[in-house]
């Protein structure tokens, strides 16, 4: 089965921050070391250094807005999870995969200052007048101790999860399509691991 997840890269956040760091980190050295517009050689390094930057974080913009457009694809097979994300494929055979853990994270947007919380792998953007927003997040803990990880919108999860404090029978994630597709991945693992234990046993 294929879902559309709205998986966010985090490696596209972080280039739009980092061009700025290095323009301003750029400019303090400049100004540091004593130099100003008279100093030709110095100028001009300063001038292409800025425009690199300029041009990197126009290329993380676009690279951002289209994923942001475009998301990411997860196509559970009878074997193996197909990841199809802007830059990249991934395929992830069952036999590769140590364990999946299933959660969520916040968001605040606006500062970009972030923190983990090692016991429950809980991500956090952290902003004093920032917007809150929960997203989920699927994690594939690998045989080789890697992990890989899919983030997506965490649509109605809010809404629902304060209906399921008065009606148990309600799943706050029933409509996220990431929780979707690892409701399936979970089903196509069981019937792959009882189908080899079969054939084993033959």
């Amino acid at each position: 089965m294929k879902f559309k997840i709205r998986h966010e890269s985090r490696v596209f956040s972080l280039g739009i921050c980092i061009p700025w760091l290095v323009a301003i980190a750029a400019f303090l050295i400049f100004v540091f070391l004593g130099f100003n517009i008279k100093n030709v050689t110095a100028t001009i390094i300063l001038i292409r250094i800025s425009a690199l930057c300029c041009v990197a974080e126009i290329l993380f913009i676009i690279l951002f807005l289209t994923e942001k457009i475009f998301g990411a694809k997860m196509i559970i097979e009878n074997d193996h999870v197909a990841v199809k994300m802007l830059l990249r494929r991934r395929k992830l055979y069952f036999d590769m995969i140590d364990h999946v853990k299933y959660t969520h994270y916040e968001i605040i947007k606006s500062q970009r200052l972030r923190y983990k919380n090692s016991k429950q792998l809980f991500e956090r953007y952290i902003d004093m007048n920032g917007r809150k927003t929960v997203r989920s997040e699927l994690n594939f803990h690998l045989i080789t101790g890697k992990v890989f990880s899919l983030n997506d919108d965490a649509t109605g999860y809010e809404y629902k999860r304060k209906l399921w404090i008065t009606n148990p029978e309600i799943d706050p994630d029933e409509d996220v399509k990431l929780y979707q597709a690892y409701q399936c991945y979970c089903h196509s693992y069981r019937q792959y691991y009882n189908i080899m234990e079969t054939v084993q046993d033959n």
